[in-house]
């Protein structure tokens, strides 16, 4: 299949996820009227949210060969990707799904079972927590040759975080600990005391996610709409 014939499967696919995934409001059973119109308000907003969030990242990653290699998995992605944004995950959240659904066409394919695992833990974090990953993983690859342990990144993710992201080395803590239920970091004792390290499992997932690069664009988007 041709570059031009993916390019419009891909969105097509899309598309199809979307009406499949998000509800259809006449099935929903809303008698007075004012509660309708919210309801109507909130789904409108968050359906054009995801469906601007999932075109700007396909055009941005090119991921167009990704749907006519495995058209059903891509949809399934799809599909959850749009009720995570019905669910009402935050912006970087929803970006962080979209980029994995789409993928790159150079990076290692993610399976759909692998995403719909992931995509519970994703959509859930914290803006401060999506912070955290991001800077653990700038630090670890600031190393041109990575030693076997980590423990020099904590230390540099210390300083670095500490005061300008968390107020104190107990809010760090209480963040990082809270960061070993999704499996993209770890504890590990070392003689100078606890320290956390990132797993293979989010260094695959940055390959195509930029953890960083999501977090420098919404620090910038917040910014722009306070000033607007």
């Amino acid at each position: 299949m041709n570059s031009s014939k993916n390019t419009i499967l891909a969105v097509e696919l899309l598309g199809a996820a979307a009406a499949i995934a998000l509800p259809a409001l006449s099935a929903i059973p809303l008698t007075a009227i004012a509660v309708r119109e919210i309801i109507l308000d909130v789904y409108e907003k968050r359906t054009a949210l995801a469906e601007q969030i999932a075109q700007n990242e396909l055009q941005s990653l090119g991921g167009y060969e990704r749907a006519a290699a495995d058209p059903e998995g891509y949809v399934a992605k799809a599909m959850r990707f749009y009720q995570a944004a019905m669910h009402g995950a935050a912006h970087a959240n929803l970006r962080i799904l979209a980029r994995l659904v789409v993928g790159r066409d150079n990076q290692p394919f993610l399976p759909a079972d692998e995403f719909l695992s992931y995509a519970p833990v994703l959509e859930s974090l914290r803006f401060k927590e999506l912070a955290l990953i991001a800077e653990m993983v700038h630090q670890h690859k600031q190393r041109k040759t990575p030693p076997l342990d980590q423990t020099n990144d904590w230390s540099a993710v210390s300083r670095k975080v500490v005061p300008q992201l968390f107020s104190d080395a107990d809010e760090l803590e209480a963040t990082v600990t809270g960061l070993s239920r999704t499996g993209f970091v770890v504890s590990t004792t070392t003689w100078g005391g606890l320290t956390w390290k990132i797993t293979p499992i989010l260094l695959a997932l940055e390959d195509t996610v930029e953890f960083q690069f999501i977090v420098n664009d919404e620090i910038a988007r917040k910014a722009a709409c306070a000033a607007a």
